[in-house]
């Protein structure tokens, strides 16, 4: 088939290939191609034209007119399919020329050029015999000078649509992304004016196709071309989350360091506040809280500054960037800082009478203020918000704030009103379909059905979830589905629980999630340890432990192995050695636990009693069942409550 491809399928290349393949063999072949070799036949009997490829291709150049002949040679520099609109910015008609699209007609009609329909409007692209032999017909200098230009102006309209604010990935609906890659390398080449937002746009291209090197390579080069000075910046910033990501983690941390003040610099704030969030959300993820704590005090305080002065757009982006790090800081537990942040991105979005974004952020303090074990203020301030909202013209935020007031009633253990909840907050969006929010309330009613013991129930929504979850390409729901899929097999005693979990915390190791990962060891090794297979148990929580991924979270994992260790009688940490931010047991019953042990060494069975007596029977951490169970045991009570 790749035989096929390389002659374009053309009759002559194929008979040409099938010739020289029976001598030399395919592979060779296709080498000789790739390198752009040309293919010849010793046939003395046929026309020139046939004894190659080359030859072919000469035959038909030699009969075309100028015009033809230079739109042909100018089409070398798109790499991918073009339509006539670019064309035409590249290769105009002189003066006496025939229009565009009767030259086109007759290079497709020649053979020289394919045509292939893209969502209703045609395309052209060169053959590949065809681009081997322009390689000595290059192109004009103008038209290298247009292609940059017409491809600068896709960029400046993407960068348009785009608010100028640093995203993950980057689209245009008018060329490739390659395109945009091969463009950006030929303005820099020829040090053309004005390109920083093709080379900006270029980046985010090859990003989205996973091309870092590509990346690192443009970035390198533009740094020392003539971008202007906010391009340079973005431009560099995208250096640094390639670094990043390349775990190049010191050059990305010293480009990090500089970036809030060279935006700054360019009269940038919105740039500034965007880069100290990023800096601040990557300290949290490496674990440094106090690091993160300071980027944000800098990120807020400019942030109040500037989102007044902003379009709507662009302050309710810099409010949501704040936001977002308040989520991160709560999620930590970085209990003051979380609530300041949210404060300072609700008094921004207020300031620019975003208030509908404003009650975003306060639910969200909402869902934070339940993380910090306060969830009856968590309750209190989320049905104020559900009363303040229209059941007509708010529908996706009123169900938003019905899921959140469902997990403040998981919180205070209200598994059925968190049931009705969430049903009602489905049945609000069973009219319009919502791909971001469906398969998250639909995840969270499987688990409410999972601690309610509604097996049946469990085994509808996380079905549901799945595929809501596959359909809107949302990987952390579904690996979240996937998790509570092995937990509800687990339920049923189904041999295959311990695969689906095995699976789960692989489709998390694939996505990235380390968290999700680390969750799904949790429950699957309270699985192991319900069915009485603690080694196994331990292997799983080593692994987790030691898996790069979920290293970092390692601390959360620490009361799981010091105890598995002491029942197995292995060498065990001292309990509750390291603490956690975000841990996945129950800090406080474990340090009772603690203290009841202390006890009943010193001989006082009663205060050991008094400890552990009242701890009711955990619905999801099967060791600290078992360790209450034997407390009570030891110290005479009859059975764990």
């Amino acid at each position: 088939m790749e035989l096929v491809e390389l002659v374009d399928g053309l009759p002559l290349g194929i008979e040409l290939a099938a010739f020289q393949a029976a001598n030399l063999g395919p592979g060779e072949v296709v080498r000789a191609l790739r390198s752009q070799a040309k293919l010849a036949c010793p046939f003395a009997d046929r026309p020139a034209r046939h004894t190659s490829l080359d030859a072919m291709v000469s035959w038909s150049w030699d009969r075309l007119s100028t015009r033809s002949r230079r739109v042909l040679a100018d089409l070398q520099l798109f790499v991918d399919a073009v339509d006539l609109t670019v064309l035409a910015d590249v290769t105009p008609p002189e003066a006496d020329d025939p229009p565009l699209y009767e030259t086109i007609a007759e290079l497709v009609e020649c053979g020289l050029l394919h045509r292939r329909m893209e969502r209703g409007k045609a395309r052209f692209t060169l053959y590949h015999v065809v681009r081997a032999y322009l390689t000595e017909h290059p192109p004009s200098q103008q038209a290298v000078e247009r292609y940059v230009a017409a491809l600068r102006a896709v960029a400046e309209r993407a960068m348009a649509r785009w608010d100028g604010i640093p995203r993950p990935a980057i689209r245009t609906d008018d060329l490739d992304g390659c395109e945009l890659l091969h463009a950006a390398g030929i303005a820099l080449v020829h040090a053309v004016e004005g390109a920083g937002p093709l080379v900006v746009c270029a980046l985010y291209a090859a990003s989205d196709r996973n091309l870092d090197h590509v990346a690192l390579d443009l970035s390198a080069r533009a740094e020392v071309a003539a971008l202007d000075p906010v391009h340079r910046t973005l431009v560099l910033d995208h250096r640094q989350r390639t670094l990043q990501r390349l775990d190049r983690t010191a050059e990305a941390a010293a480009i990090r360091a500089e970036l809030p003040e060279r935006a700054m610099k360019v009269g940038r704030p919105d740039l500034a506040v965007f880069f100290t969030v990023a800096a601040a959300l990557t300290a949290l993820n490496a674990g440094e809280a106090s690091g993160a704590t300071e980027a944000f005090e800098r990120a807020a305080s400019w942030c109040i500054d500037v989102v007044p002065h902003c379009t709507a757009a662009v302050g309710a982006l810099l409010a949501s960037a704040v936001d977002s790090l308040a989520g991160a800081l709560a999620f930590h537990r970085e209990d003051p800082s979380a609530i300041a942040a949210f404060q300072r991105a609700r008094a921004g979005l207020e300031q620019a009478s975003l208030h509908r974004d404003a009650l975003s952020v306060r639910q969200n303090l909402c869902s934070a203020l339940n993380r910090f074990d306060r969830p009856d203020e968590s309750e209190r301030g989320l049905r104020e918000i559900a009363a303040e909202l229209d059941p007509e013209a708010d529908v996706e935020l009123l169900a938003v704030t019905h899921a959140k007031l469902a997990l403040a009633l998981v919180g205070q253990h209200r598994d059925l009103e968190a049931a009705a909840a969430l049903d009602h907050a489905l049945a609000m969006l069973a009219s319009r379909p919502n791909l971001a929010l469906r398969p998250f309330l639909t995840c969270e009613r499987a688990f409410v059905a999972i601690r309610l013991g509604e097996v049946e129930t469990a085994e509808r929504f996380v079905s549901l979830a799945l595929r809501f979850a596959l359909k809107a390409n949302d990987k952390r729901t579904e690996v979240s589905a996937r998790v509570l899929q092995a937990r509800v097999a687990a339920l049923r005693e189904l041999p295959e629980a311990d695969d689906l979990f095995e699976a789960s915390i692989e489709r998390a190791t694939e996505s990235g999630l380390g968290r999700s990962a680390q969750l799904a060891s949790f429950h699957w090794i309270q699985l192991l340890v319900a069915r009485g297979r603690l080694a196994e148990a331990l292997e799983v929580t080593d692994q987790s432990i030691r898996a790069p991924l979920t290293a970092a979270l390692a601390p959360n994992l620490a009361e799981v192995r010091a105890e598995l260790c002491r029942r197995l009688g292995r060498p065990t940490p001292a309990p509750g050695g390291t603490t956690s931010s975000s841990p996945l047991v129950d800090p406080e019953l474990w340090a009772r636990v603690h203290r009841a042990r202390a006890a009943l060494g010193a001989g006082d069975a009663a205060t050991a009693r008094g400890l552990v007596a009242c701890v009711p029977r955990h619905r999801e951490d099967e060791l600290l069942n078992l360790a209450v169970a034997d407390l009570l045991a030891a110290a005479g009570a009859e059975s764990i409550t």
